[in-house]
């Protein structure tokens, strides 16, 4: 049994509170591009505009992102991983190792 069949969660649902810096980062980027688009008309956008090399290590290492790292670590520690643990009943013969 490989260490991802043996893999479970106490509480799996605490898991979706991963997606909750995911979805903040969606509603952010759509939030901006929208006040992007009324603040310059459309020629003028990529004047205005920052691009991904432009942010270099700055934005990779924001103070947003290492929230998200942190609140994603949150979410896993809160649904508890769990091995499974074959029973006595389940070992092969006498002489053999079980966990």
């Amino acid at each position: 049994m490989t260490l991802w069949q043996a893999l479970h969660w106490r509480e799996p649902l605490w898991l979706l509170l991963a997606l909750f810096p995911l979805l903040l980062a969606a509603w952010g980027y759509f939030q901006q591009r929208s006040q992007a688009q009324t603040y310059a008309d459309s020629h003028l956008l990529p004047w205005v505009q920052i691009t991904a090399s432009q942010h270099g290590w700055h934005k990779l290492l924001s103070p947003q992102t290492l929230w998200a790292i942190a609140w994603v670590l949150f979410a896993i520690s809160l649904a508890g991983r769990a091995f499974h643990k074959p029973s006595p009943m389940t070992c092969a013969p006498p002489n053999s190792t079980c966990w």
